[in-house]
């Protein structure tokens, strides 16, 4: 393995090799120092605008993704605000799940079957899936409202997103991609995966069932991860700064066994999918208590948070 100490020059030319030949043949309109210029995930864009739902053409560009990061692996040193980081790239929709995959003495294989799972529904429903599929491991939390909330210190969990991007300001290309995101690659993970490996929304990748996701807003470029979603900032904390509390033993959320929602959910009932798994999974009636305890007037509340709490 090489060893490197992080520098701000980025990339190598041969990490780029494969995306510079990707737009080369496909967008001959961007050359010479224009070219050089260019980042991975901005190359990336720029072939993706060709047609974003091509399977074909998302196909070539996860390829050059895999050769960049195939070139780009070894060992870095730096401050971590530099190495703890990467380039996502422009606007994106996404959608992230938690699933309990055991203890550290009990480990289970929920996070790989999850995966080899979502591959095969990925191959057979032919999608446009492009990389990553982020995978993340955490240990479990005290908050009642995390994801990732279990009793056992030791608890493990893996949390898997998936993303779609949306590279150009295009209206009906952004509604295209936003239309199967929503439909046939979120939707089937929500509909064919969470119940059965027994996984919750990120709290942040949430979306209500009527959120209007068509409005998606049209930004400059900018290399922060965004999901370009109509959710408020203010609800995406998933409560793990909050302590548990003396009702904690009160509250047993079945975090390691099947959940009862209701039976083939498709999007026309995901209101009541959603709930139900929510109430599942957190112990409302004490949130909602709580809330109009500390916020008789609703002055936290907003559209989002009341759905999703009620």
């Amino acid at each position: 393995t090489a060893t490197a100490t992080a520098t701000s020059d980025g990339p190598s030319s041969a990490a780029l090799a494969a995306h510079r030949q990707l737009v080369r043949e496909l967008r001959p309109d961007v050359a010479g120092e224009a070219l050089e210029q260019l980042s991975a995930t901005a190359m990336r864009d720029l072939v993706l605008a060709i047609d974003p739902l091509d399977v074909g053409l998302v196909r070539r560009v996860n390829e050059a993704d895999a050769a960049f990061w195939a070139a780009s692996q070894g060992v870095r040193e730096g401050w971590s605000e530099d190495v703890l980081t990467f380039d996502c790239g422009g606007q994106q929709w996404v959608f992230e799940v938690a699933l309990p995959m055991g203890s550290l003495a009990a480990p289970t294989s929920q996070d790989l079957d999850y995966v080899f799972e979502l591959l095969a529904l990925i191959e057979r429903e032919e999608l446009p899936a492009p990389t990553p599929i982020e995978v993340r491991w955490t240990a479990g939390s005290r908050s009642l409202l995390s994801p990732a909330y279990s009793p056992d210190p030791d608890a493990l969990f893996a949390w898997v997103g998936i993303i779609m991007y949306l590279p150009t300001a295009d209206p009906a290309q952004r509604a295209a991609v936003t239309r199967l995101f929503r439909d046939r690659y979120a939707g089937a993970c929500e509909r064919e995966l969470m119940v059965k490996y027994n996984a919750v929304w990120h709290w942040a990748k949430l979306e209500t069932a009527d959120a209007d996701w068509s409005a998606i807003p049209i930004t400059g470029d900018d290399d922060t991860e965004k999901t370009a979603s109509p959710q408020p900032t203010s609800t995406t904390a998933n409560a793990d700064s909050a302590s548990a509390s003396s009702s904690t033993s009160a509250f047993a959320p079945p975090h390691h066994t099947h959940m009862d929602v209701p039976d083939g959910a498709h999007p026309s009932s995901r209101r009541e999918f959603m709930r139900a798994v929510l109430r599942e999974r957190y112990p409302l009636s004490l949130v909602r208590a709580m809330r109009a305890y500390v916020d008789p007037k609703n002055i936290l509340g907003s559209p989002w948070l009341d759905d999703v709490l009620r």
